[in-house]
């Protein structure tokens, strides 16, 4: 049983308000739609009317005010056709849009998929409004840690529309490496999201090189004039190579070998880590795990988090670098065994 509905956010009033007079205007009908009528159906006042008619102007919803008709006019190449939605797809577009909103508010990405789903559930028939309802409370993902942008997150914005026009942009970065905020231009290749926090692969002037931006680490942003190309050869895949996670390491990669304890080599077995992976049984319970990784920082910190149910087996230079840690660890906490 679905439990009773809150009451709108100010966001969400106008949202839905301006959804209200796309559907006025939609309707085959005679006489003039005004701001005047239409102020009087959705009972509020002319001056919100003209806001909200401004606002589906800029978006290019509406066309300008046709005297001859006495109408404002729909953009119909704004719209999408219509799409037959089954009660699974609608159910999972629905909540997914729904999570996105409710665990990233202050991320104009994820406040977009919301507005999508909203517009989405209004035209849907009823016995799909009715199912999603009824379900959607029984459904709940479980939210993982994420950088929230704050104040900074309609740079993502921005970053969209320069990655689409091609056009650079002038940052100042704080880097957790460097001591310095730093000032670079920026020709944006690729905008991707991994694990906690969006990032930019992008070719920096002052380093000389593609590098890695992680976006809720810039500081202050400025379109520039100036266009670049992507050139033809890049790919995000080629960038990365086989590292862990998203910093692959010079020189050649790395056949990595792994025993995992019985506690818990099914746990590791269930999850697809790596694009390489290898799982294979032993006969007391244990997993040997296999992957070939383009560097060996990022996978030793994945290994220590699960402590001692896990041996390195090969190559010696992950058994060293994993023994190093440990001796720092045992000072950190005065171990003498």
């Amino acid at each position: 049983m679905s439990s009773e509905p809150t009451e709108p956010k100010p966001k969400r009033k106008k949202l839905e308000a301006r959804l209200r007079i796309i559907l006025l205007l939609k309707k085959i009908r005679s006489g003039p739609q005004t701001p005047d009528s239409l102020a009087m159906e959705l009972d509020t006042s002319r001056r919100t009317i003209f806001r909200d008619l401004q606002v589906l102007r800029q978006e290019g919803i509406i066309n300008d005010f046709d005297k001859a008709k006495q109408a404002y006019v729909l953009n119909h190449d704004f719209f999408l056709q219509a799409v037959h939605l089954t009660l699974s797809e609608a159910l999972a577009l629905h909540k997914l849009c729904q999570e996105a909103s409710e665990h990233d508010q202050d991320f104009s990405f994820c406040s977009a998929a919301r507005n999508a789903g909203l517009k989405i559930s209004q035209i849907l028939p009823p016995i799909t409004r009715n199912h999603i309802r009824a379900m959607e409370q029984l459904l709940k993902y479980h939210n993982i840690p994420k950088h929230r942008l704050g104040n900074k997150s309609y740079f993502f914005d921005t970053l969209l529309q320069s990655l689409h026009r091609r056009e650079m942009i002038s940052v100042s970065y704080k880097s957790p490496v460097e001591p310095n905020v730093f000032q670079t231009i920026l020709s944006v290749y690729h905008i991707f999201f991994s694990r906690r926090a969006w990032y930019l692969l992008a070719y920096s002037s002052l380093h000389h090189e593609v590098r890695t931006f992680h976006i809720g680490r810039i500081l202050e942003l400025e379109k520039m004039k100036e266009h670049y190309e992507i050139p033809k050869h890049f790919s995000h895949d080629r960038y990365f190579r086989n590292a862990w996670h998203m910093i692959p390491e010079p020189g050649e990669d790395a056949k990595v070998v792994l025993k995992f304890s019985p506690k818990v080599a099914q746990n590791v077995a269930e999850v697809l880590w790596h694009k390489t992976q290898k799982n294979a049984f032993l006969p007391d319970g244990s997993l040997e795990f296999q992957v070939t990784v383009s560097g060996l920082n990022e996978i030793s910190w994945w290994i220590l988090g699960y402590g001692a149910e896990v041996e390195v087996i090969s190559p010696p230079e992950l058994r060293r670098l994993i023994r190093n840690t440990v001796k720092r660890l045992c000072q950190i906490y005065a171990v003498s065994e």
